[in-house]
């Protein structure tokens, strides 16, 4: 179990992410902010269970941040992140 775990990508934009109390499976708190290169109109979800707890997603412009509470990992997208970064620090 990790106890934070952060990150960022810049991928049609710059995202930034951190992980708290990160299990094998599932994590207490994840969430990101994002500044992307390509603009939308306003977006709101906000949806409960489903693998989650909690999970919100909101997106004005080029501005976005979602979060998820007591829910399922990301994922291997969040872990193709964190290769990435130590990749790119060597």
């Amino acid at each position: 179990m990790k106890l934070i775990e952060f990150g960022n990508k810049e991928d049609f934009g710059d995202e930034w992410w951190v992980c708290i109390l990160k299990g094998r499976d599932w994590t207490l708190f994840q969430g990101s902010v994002s500044w992307s290169v390509y603009g939308s109109g306003p977006y709101f979800q906000m949806s409960i269970g489903y693998g989650r707890l909690l999970s919100v997603i909101f997106t004005l412009g080029r501005f976005g941040f979602d979060f998820d509470i007591l829910g399922r990992n990301w994922g291997d997208y969040r872990d193709d992140l964190v290769g990435e970064s130590n990749d790119q620090q060597e």
